[in-house]
C-alpha cells in the first residue's frame, strides 16, 4: 500500500544540467490552437499572434474553461476536451487580413509550435519553404502585393491540410502561378 501511494505521487521531472534557457520566448498559443495542431488540422495564423495571446489572457481568468468540458470530433471519434481547447475566439482575423509583418511572426510560431506538436519533419520543411517562397515573392514589390499573397497563402493552406487528411496530400512549396496571378486579378 505504501508502495503503491509513492508511485502514484506526483514528481517532478528533472532538468539537463548545464542547459539554459532559450534565447527568446516565444508566447504559447491557446488551447484551441493546440488541439488544432496536435490533431493536424488547419489553424488560423491568428491563433499563433501577439493579438491571440493577449485574448486568452483576457479571457482566462474570466471563465473556468479548463474544468468545463464538450465533445470534439477528430475524425470518426468523439473525444471529451476541455472547452478551452475546443472553443475559437470571437476576435479572431482571417490570414488575409493579417498585416503582413504579422502574418511573418505568426508562421514562425505556428511552425514552431507544430514542430513541438511532432508533425513529420518533410511536412514542415515543405510548409517553411511555401512560406519562404512567399515571404520573397516578387509580387510583394506592388503596391497592393501583400493582399494576393496572403489570400493565396490562406486558401492553398487549407486546401493543402484538406487534401492531406483525404489522402491526396501535394507538395505545397511548389507555387502555383496560374492560381496566383487569377487571385491577383480577383483581389
Amino acid at each position: 500500500e505504501l508502495k503503491e501511494a509513492e508511485r502514484k505521487k506526483p514528481r517532478m521531472n528533472s532538468f539537463i544540467p548545464g542547459s539554459s534557457i532559450a534565447n527568446v520566448l516565444i508566447h504559447p498559443p491557446s488551447q484551441y490552437a493546440l488541439q488544432k495542431l496536435s490533431s493536424f488540422d488547419f489553424v488560423k495564423l491568428w491563433y499563433f499572434t501577439l493579438a491571440d495571446h493577449l485574448d486568452t489572457e483576457k479571457h482566462s481568468n474570466k471563465s473556468q474553461a479548463d474544468d468545463t468540458f464538450g465533445i470534439y470530433r477528430i475524425d470518426n471519434h468523439l473525444m471529451v476536451c476541455s472547452i478551452a481547447s475546443i472553443c475559437t475566439s470571437r476576435n479572431v482575423l482571417p490570414n488575409h487580413e493579417l498585416p503582413f509583418p504579422k502574418f511573418l511572426r505568426a508562421k514562425n510560431c505556428f511552425l514552431e509550435y507544430a514542430k513541438k506538436a511532432d508533425w513529420p519533419n518533410e511536412n514542415l520543411d515543405t510548409l517553411a519553404k511555401f512560406f519562404w517562397f512567399l515571404e520573397t515573392h516578387p509580387s510583394l514589390q506592388l503596391p497592393l502585393g501583400e493582399k494576393p499573397v496572403l489570400t493565396y497563402a490562406t486558401q492553398v493552406r487549407l486546401d493543402w491540410h484538406q487534401e492531406l487528411k483525404a489522402g491526396r496530400g501535394y507538395d505545397i512549396s511548389i507555387i502555383n502561378h496560374c492560381l496566383l496571378s487569377s487571385i491577383m486579378d480577383e483581389v
